[in-house]
């Protein structure tokens, strides 16, 4: 199917599921999710209080059902009372029909429209704001961890159409770096989930869409751990700025975030002529637009208390971050160059490090504290994998410094999530508690921690013929640059 076909597919097959409770489909029409799929994307829709006809059409149409359930009003309404029925119900039909789910909101105040408990409002002590935040997550995570795959963690922070952050409650009590400080507090109480921050209405507002571009590219630079943007793409106003559309969407996604269309819809007049026609044409081109700026991405997170550095310095040589499967043949090498690492407060007795990829790296950002926590986020054209169940075996991660393993990590233990990859989309694949492995790529010892692998790619690709080749080619090179320089 061509890609215009299949977006044109994708964008009647969501006007029609906003519109109507079919019930029945031609068998020549492909469902919303596997048009969707030939694509490598998800669909999702909103799915609280549904009834027995549209859950079925949501179990037909959609790969992803957004839980309203988790929103602080609903499930959290006064500080002692918590209302899992909503959100319970979600997540039964997600186990049910095999969806995975995504959780909105955790901190959201304002001016027109929010879902803020009272008494959350009423706190004006940042301590006791901070740890009702972390407390209130904690309490999500315990009762849906493993189920949850992705969390709107702040929503719509910017002002209405402007580009400057909204004086809410948050900001108020927390101060202006809110934001980064609920994604920290969202990281460590909800391990594993997708970390998502959203915004509207940036295909008609310029300055908004700047304003969140440069919001993300600090969150980014800053070491935040967000992993994607929601564009919410409500075309309320008629047609949108599809340049600027695009143009945000590639800017975002240059930062290493994933672009996401998280509430997509198209009204239009109901005296309009062709108004399912516009609709549609308007649906395509948000699904055409929305397509264009994905890039492959890895990431590694493992928090391992016996983590050191081993005497290492990448500020010397630089690192690199192999991962292999050893059953396919299939692997990347990336280069972590000296020059883009820091030296960071000293932890368990040994100093940490920082590395943040310039525009274009392949790695975005990685953090190294002993004996706490190493995460590896990069995202680019090198990085494929099969991550199909019968062919991935079990994937191999190692972390070198100076050319010396550092960390080895072992995946194939118990599997999160495996989305599969038929070759014509992409694959998502999540692992935790891997079983230990006697050898690893060059004989390290396994991590020992909780070690979580999320990769998505687009299509299968072999790397280089073998780490360590391709390792001693690489610091020869350093060393002999080094040398000449010094000369």
């Amino acid at each position: 199917m061509r890609t215009n076909a299949l977006l044109r597919a994708l964008a009647i097959g969501a006007v029609a599921a906003t519109l109507a409770l079919a019930t029945t489909t031609r068998a020549a029409e492909p469902t919303l999710a596997e048009a969707a799929r030939v694509a490598g994307v998800r669909v999702g829709v909103l799915a609280d209080r549904r009834s027995a006809a549209e859950n079925e059409l949501l179990d037909r149409e959609f790969d992803v059902l957004v839980a309203h359930g988790l929103s602080w009003n609903l499930i959290h309404p006064e500080p002692d009372v918590w209302n899992f029925g909503p959100a319970d119900q979600v997540f039964e039909l997600a186990a049910v029909s095999g969806k995975s789910v995504t959780g909105m909101h955790f901190v959201w105040e304002q001016l027109v429209l929010d879902d803020a408990a009272d008494w959350v409002l009423a706190i004006d002590d940042p301590d006791q704001l901070r740890t009702v935040l972390r407390e209130h997550l904690r309490t999500i995570d315990a009762r849906y961890a493993g189920r949850l795959e992705a969390l709107t963690v702040v929503n719509e922070p910017l002002e209405i159409t402007g580009g400057a952050l909204h004086r809410n409650h948050f900001h108020r009590v927390l101060g202006p770096d809110y934001v980064a400080e609920a994604f920290r507090i969202a990281r460590a109480e909800a391990p594993g989930v997708e970390l998502i921050l959203n915004e509207n209405f940036t295909e008609y507002f310029p300055a908004k869409a700047a304003g969140l571009v440069d919001l993300v590219a600090r969150l980014v630079d800053e070491g935040v751990p967000i992993d994607a943007v929601g564009l919410e793409t409500h075309l309320l106003f008629g047609e949108p700025d599809w340049d600027l559309m695009r143009r945000t969407m590639k800017a975002l996604g240059d930062l290493g975030v994933r672009v996401l269309v998280t509430e997509l819809d198209a009204p239009v007049p109901v005296d309009l002529p062709d108004r399912l026609t516009v609709q549609a044409d308007r649906t395509e081109r948000v699904a055409d637009s929305a397509v264009a700026p994905r890039r492959r991405r890895l990431e590694l997170v493992s928090r391992d208390p016996g983590l050191t550095t081993g005497g290492g310095d990448p500020r010397r040589l630089g690192a690199t971050l192999g991962v292999r499967n050893p059953q396919s043949g299939e692997e990347a090498v990336l280069d972590l160059p000296p020059d883009r690492w820091r030296v960071l407060p000293p932890t368990a007795g040994q100093a940490g490090y920082r590395y943040r990829g310039a525009p274009g790296d392949p790695c975005r950002g990685v953090l190294l504290r002993p004996g706490r926590n190493l995460e590896v986020n990069c995202r680019g054209d090198g990085i494929a994998f099969t991550l199909d169940e019968p062919a991935q075996g079990g994937l191999v991660a190692e972390l070198r410094l100076d050319g010396a393993p550092l960390q080895c990590f072992a995946f194939g233990g118990t599997i999160a999530r495996d989305l599969g990859n038929d070759g014509r989309r992409g694959g998502r694949f999540v692992a935790r508690h891997a079983s230990a492995t006697p050898t690893c790529a060059t004989g390290a010892a396994p991590a020992s921690g909780d070690a979580l692998l999320r990769h998505e790619n687009a299509k299968r690709e072999s790397g280089p013929d073998g780490f360590s080749t391709f390792r001693a080619d690489l610091l020869a090179a350093r060393r002999a640059g080094r040398k000449a320089r010094a000369a």
